[in-house]
Protein backbone atom coordinates (compact mmCIF):
# COMPACT_ATOMS: atom_id res chain seq x y z
CA UNK A 1 0.00 0.00 0.00
CA UNK A 2 0.83 3.38 -0.94
CA UNK A 3 2.35 5.98 1.70
CA UNK A 4 -0.27 8.27 0.99
CA UNK A 5 -2.74 5.54 0.52
CA UNK A 6 -1.99 3.96 3.80
CA UNK A 7 -2.26 7.93 5.38
CA UNK A 8 -5.73 7.55 3.62
CA UNK A 9 -7.10 4.94 5.15
CA UNK A 10 -5.57 6.22 8.64
CA UNK A 11 -7.44 9.30 8.46
CA UNK A 12 -10.28 7.53 8.11
CA UNK A 13 -9.73 4.98 10.45
CA UNK A 14 -9.11 7.99 13.14
CA UNK A 15 -12.91 9.34 11.75
CA UNK A 16 -14.53 6.46 12.33
CA UNK A 17 -12.67 6.37 15.79
CA UNK A 18 -15.02 8.76 16.53
CA UNK A 19 -17.89 7.07 16.44
CA UNK A 20 -16.67 4.70 18.89
CA UNK A 21 -16.10 7.24 21.85
CA UNK A 22 -13.10 9.02 20.83
CA UNK A 23 -12.71 12.72 20.69
CA UNK A 24 -11.49 15.47 18.51
CA UNK A 25 -8.91 16.02 21.04
CA UNK A 26 -7.72 12.63 20.64
CA UNK A 27 -7.77 12.50 16.39
CA UNK A 28 -4.46 13.53 15.67
CA UNK A 29 -2.96 11.67 18.71
CA UNK A 30 -4.69 8.30 17.42
CA UNK A 31 -3.65 9.11 13.22
CA UNK A 32 -0.05 9.22 14.69
CA UNK A 33 -0.66 6.08 17.02
CA UNK A 34 -2.27 4.19 14.66
CA UNK A 35 0.75 5.09 11.69
CA UNK A 36 3.46 3.87 14.54
CA UNK A 37 1.78 0.80 15.49
CA UNK A 38 1.53 -0.35 11.95
CA UNK A 39 5.31 0.01 11.54
CA UNK A 40 5.46 -2.03 14.70
CA UNK A 41 2.56 -4.55 13.95
CA UNK A 42 1.19 -4.31 10.10
CA UNK A 43 -2.28 -4.08 9.76
CA UNK A 44 -4.54 -4.70 6.88
CA UNK A 45 -5.70 -1.37 7.50
CA UNK A 46 -8.12 -1.92 4.94
CA UNK A 47 -10.01 -4.10 6.99
CA UNK A 48 -9.76 -2.67 9.92
CA UNK A 49 -11.52 0.23 8.57
CA UNK A 50 -14.22 -2.12 6.85
CA UNK A 51 -14.35 -4.30 10.45
CA UNK A 52 -17.68 -4.93 12.06
CA UNK A 53 -18.03 -2.64 15.56
CA UNK A 54 -16.63 -4.80 17.86
CA UNK A 55 -13.81 -5.76 15.72
CA UNK A 56 -12.86 -1.98 14.47
CA UNK A 57 -13.40 -1.14 18.70
CA UNK A 58 -11.08 -3.99 20.01
CA UNK A 59 -8.05 -2.98 17.22
CA UNK A 60 -8.52 1.02 17.95
CA UNK A 61 -9.12 0.70 21.60
CA UNK A 62 -6.44 -1.71 21.94
CA UNK A 63 -3.56 0.47 19.50
CA UNK A 64 -4.63 3.60 21.97
CA UNK A 65 -4.28 1.52 25.54
CA UNK A 66 -1.04 -0.89 24.57
CA UNK A 67 0.62 1.59 21.88
CA UNK A 68 3.77 3.37 23.97
CA UNK A 69 4.71 6.84 22.56
CA UNK A 70 7.83 7.17 24.91
CA UNK A 71 9.32 3.57 23.77
CA UNK A 72 7.49 3.26 20.60
CA UNK A 73 6.65 -0.15 21.70
CA UNK A 74 3.93 -2.16 22.34
CA UNK A 75 2.60 -3.19 25.48
CA UNK A 76 0.73 -5.82 27.26
CA UNK A 77 0.99 -8.43 24.21
CA UNK A 78 -1.55 -7.03 22.26
CA UNK A 79 -2.31 -8.26 19.02
CA UNK A 80 -4.71 -6.84 16.68
CA UNK A 81 -7.51 -8.92 15.07
CA UNK A 82 -6.46 -6.97 11.95
CA UNK A 83 -2.77 -7.85 12.23
CA UNK A 84 -1.80 -8.71 9.12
Amino acid sequence: MKKNIELDTIINIAERALDVGFTRDQFLSLIMDVERFHKLQPLKLDELVKADHDTFAHDVDGIWSHYDRQANAITGCFLARTAA
